[in-house]
């Protein structure tokens, strides 16, 4: 499983470029709305790659009210 080109991008911008969301909706002619949610979603769908790949424990971060 992979992130397809616009999930990519988003996660490059706002977490490897530090861009903020506004900043991230301007350079790619999305509204903040819009980013705000798909970066929500792509952080979800990366969480389920690490997961898969045995590469973050699903436990780790659970909270206390989860258990």
């Amino acid at each position: 499983m992979r992130l397809d080109a616009p999930s990519q991008e988003l996660v490059a911008r706002i977490t490897l470029q530090e861009y903020t969301q506004a900043e991230t909706a301007e350079l790619t002619g999305q509204s903040l709305r819009s980013v705000t949610r798909k970066y929500a979603d792509v952080l979800d769908r990366l969480t389920a790659i690490f997961i898969e790949a045995e590469l973050l424990d699903p436990a780790y971060g659970q909270s206390c009210q989860d258990s």
